[in-house]
């Protein structure tokens, strides 16, 4: 259970137009908005989980007056519930609680996945994703290419052996110590040059 949430404080002033429309729905419109992303049932992604009957129940209303209230945010498109699923999806919340983007890096992202994975194969799911996940990095990465088979070589034949690579000399120890010398008064010629 999450223990906080961020609420703009532009929802109460003329700057939103979807707050504005909220308040003008009335207070029960209002408290039902604030429930959806304030209530322990969520989370910062603005998808989750909630049956009408808890909702019902956290709120002290009925299920049909919950319902009709339900309703009648989603209609000013702060929110949207699936209600075959029991899915609610704020689509602000990610914005409001995570922020614009996240970074590939973030640590957060890890649990963005976990937890959107839980809703795989519902409308929110898909709705989420084509809103926010190039914004944080929630794509799958493409995909690596396979990797040749080993080969095993049966007993009493032959392995291949590869040909010695041209970064590693095959000098005998005394011409490596040579070139390092070369190489060095080489350096200390051109430091005294500069």
């Amino acid at each position: 259970m999450r223990t906080y949430s961020v609420v703009n404080g532009r929802f109460w002033t003329q700057l939103s137009e979807t707050g504005t429309e909220i308040r003008a729905a009335g207070l029960d419109a209002v408290a039902m908005a604030l429930y959806l992303i304030t209530n322990p049932h969520g989370n910062a992604l603005g998808v989750y989980y909630l049956p009408i009957a808890t909702m019902s129940h956290d709120l002290c209303i009925s299920q049909e007056v919950a319902e009709r209230i339900l309703a009648t945010v989603c209609a000013t498109d702060f929110a949207e519930y699936f209600a075959a699923e029991s899915v609610v999806w704020v689509p602000q919340q990610a914005r409001y609680q995570i922020g614009e983007t996240m970074k590939a890096t973030d640590h957060r992202r890890a649990w963005a996945l976990r937890e959107l994975k839980k809703f795989e194969g519902t409308v929110a799911y898909e709705k989420f994703l084509e809103r926010y996940a190039e914004a944080f990095h929630l794509l799958p990465p493409p995909a690596a290419k396979p990797k040749a088979p080993l080969r095993l070589v049966p007993e009493g034949e032959q392995r291949h052996t590869r040909p010695p690579s041209p970064s590693r000399s095959s000098a005998a120890p005394e011409d490596r110590m040579a070139q390092a010398r070369k190489l060095s008064e080489l350096l200390d010629e051109s430091s005294r040059e500069s």
